[in-house]
């Protein structure tokens, strides 16, 4: 068969099949995002799954999907994303079996303290 090496090859790190027992770092960060009991260390988690599939598919190239100017305009952002979605609903759905809140609630208390430098304490009296 043909092997075509282009600047767009998806990086081959992404099919290889793992050895039995072995981890796949893709599933393994997907799975910890997972475990999560609250939206922000669920985030912070889950982006360590995401971006790889970024570099992976396309390369580094400015061209490819992990430009932030080009992604969006690959086909395979938008399944990307769409996948993205399906395992934020899998981890709400999960949340609601655990009992716990399924909302984002990250910095909520930031909204109740004046933002500096426009607090009253720059504004006297």
């Amino acid at each position: 068969g043909w092997l075509v090496r282009t600047a767009r090859a998806v990086d081959a790190r992404l099919y290889e099949a793992s050895q039995k027992g072995a981890k796949n770092f893709l599933l393994e960060g997907v799975l910890n995002a997972l475990e999560q009991e609250d939206y922000c260390h669920f985030e912070v988690q889950f982006e360590v799954a995401h971006n790889p599939i970024h570099y992976l598919v396309g390369g580094r190239f400015t061209h490819s999907m992990s430009s932030l100017e080009y992604t969006s305009y690959d086909p395979l952002f938008f399944l990307h994303h769409s996948n993205v979605e399906r395992q934020f609903a899998l981890w709400q759905a999960l949340q609601k079996h655990r009992g716990l809140p399924t909302r984002p609630n990250c910095g909520l208390n930031l909204f109740h303290n004046p933002m500096e430098p426009f607090g009253c304490a720059h504004h006297p009296a």
